[in-house]
């Protein structure tokens, strides 16, 4: 079984393939070919894809490798995918405020719904995050100019 991306522009990712990007480390055997089915005698992992992509680093034949293996399908071959398919869109700025603001109003309900009304220490986490994602749009954000004037609406450039 092998890891499917569900993510952000996963139907554009696997546009056109016959069968998706299903990421698995795959098996290779004693004679340096492919197991088609699990198998427990094998001599290494190498990662994967079933769009046919493959690694190219070897792995060992242990839990670790296998992992290690599943991680370079990610890094490698998705990551590269997901770039490539958000290459030239944008998100403008309000919408990721307004996503910020809609997680900050959940975690105020989730502590006023408790008889102490505190946050716990995994939202307290979750707004250091919206902290920091706050501060990476402001030093993000660009000017545009106006449909009227033609000059910069003002901003954080």
């Amino acid at each position: 079984m092998g890891i499917v991306y569900c993510g952000p522009f996963a139907d554009a990712i696997n546009e056109g393939t016959r069968y998706g990007h299903e990421g698995y480390a795959v098996q290779v055997l004693h004679d340096g070919t492919e197991s088609r089915c699990w198998t427990t005698e094998f001599r290494e992992y190498r990662a994967g894809c079933d769009c046919g992509w493959r690694g190219a680093t070897i792995y060992p034949p242990t839990e670790a490798g296998e992992n290690a293996a599943q991680d370079e399908w990610n890094a490698e071959h998705l990551r590269v995918l997901v770039r490539q398919a958000v290459a030239g869109k944008t998100v403008p700025a309000t919408a990721l405020l307004d996503l910020v603001d809609g997680l900050r109003h959940e975690l105020s309900a989730a502590a006023a719904a408790r008889p102490d009304g505190e946050l716990t220490a995994r939202e307290l986490g979750r707004c250091d995050v919206m902290e920091h994602v706050e501060r990476q749009i402001e030093e993000a954000a660009v000017d545009v100019p106006s449909p009227q004037s033609g000059r910069p609406t003002g901003g954080a450039r």
